[in-house]
């Protein structure tokens, strides 16, 4: 018996140290998309661009919505003072109802920035951007690389 409990404290002291999960320890979180370098570097580059002052001031949480068209370039911008803290995706549809819901048409992504790392306020940015036509690339492609 003693074995067994060794063993089994040696297996757990192992895989507390694995520093991803274990393919039979599944996690009930969802996954959630990785999203890149140049994907954040895009978001930031437009709050910047359009929205100078939050990244300069602010206290709490403020919600942004962007949309490009098809050759990146921002399409339409809001920012919504009651916002839920943790907004989805669902923002940018019923704040611009005339957008497609269709993912073939438009991908839709959110992007936290925790307070510090872009401007004192944390700072949530809900997007949606039209599908590139051919391989025009602008300066405001948020959903990433390769995507």
């Amino acid at each position: 018996m003693r074995k067994w409990t060794t063993l089994f404290s040696l297996l757990l002291l192992a895989a507390c140290a694995v520093p991803r999960p274990l393919f039979f320890l599944k996690s009930s979180e969802p996954r959630m998309p990785a999203r890149t370098d140049s994907q954040r570097g895009a978001v930031r580059a437009a709050l910047e661009r359009y929205y100078p002052r939050l990244v300069r001031s602010g206290s709490g949480y403020q919600t942004v919505l962007f949309v490009t068209n098809s050759t990146g370039q921002i399409e339409r911008t809001d920012m919504l003072w009651n916002a839920p803290p943790e907004p989805g995706v669902d923002l940018l549809f019923r704040r611009f109802a005339d957008l497609p819901r269709d993912s073939s048409l438009i991908k839709t992504g959110v992007t936290v920035f925790e307070a510090g790392e872009i401007g004192p306020a944390k700072l949530i940015v809900v997007w949606g951007e039209r599908q590139a036509e051919g391989k025009q690339k602008g300066p405001y492609r948020f959903a990433g690389a390769g995507t």
